[in-house]
């Protein structure tokens, strides 16, 4: 099937790995052809500075060309930071992620808030305003390479 969507194969399909770089790097390892062309990360906001982006640059470069699928995290020790984004508050966090993102010039596919309809993780109004203002945030900065993934929880 083809939806036309950003980034979508025209035919076949991605396929990739995560959760650490040592088990993408037993799966990749593990793969003779076909390699994954996905890589999944993840990072809490308030945790975005530039030594995060630097390792995950580092991870990115050993084994070329990869897209990143990055879960983003809206959470600081259980509380839900939804709110505090809509307000401004992680505007510096997030103007850093958008450049690094930008600065990779290979696609991303961004996870924000994933899984956020789990019970207690987010206030559902809260986080539906603060998905609307990070991607308007990105639209601003003309961060082209990033398709927005909205993904619940099974």
């Amino acid at each position: 099937m083809n939806f036309n969507q950003k980034f979508e194969p025209k035919s076949g399909c991605f396929h990739g790995a995560g959760q650490s770089i040592n088990l993408f790097t037993e799966y990749w390892n593990a793969i003779n052809e076909n390699k994954p062309i996905i890589y999944m990360a993840y990072v809490k906001l308030p945790l975005i500075d530039h030594a995060w982006f630097n390792k995950t640059k580092e991870r990115l470069s050993k084994f070329p060309p990869l897209i990143l699928q990055l879960g983003l995290e809206l959470l600081k020790d259980s509380e839900d930071l939804c709110l505090k984004i809509s307000l401004g508050t992680y505007d510096a966090q997030l103007i850093l992620l958008g450049n690094f993102l930008k600065e990779l010039k290979t696609p991303v596919f961004l996870r924000a808030g994933y899984e956020f309809n789990q019970p207690k993780k987010y206030n559902s109004d809260a986080f539906v305003d603060a998905w609307k203002y990070m991607f308007n945030l990105f639209l601003k900065q003309e961060i082209n390479n990033v398709a927005w993934v909205w993904c619940a929880c099974p």
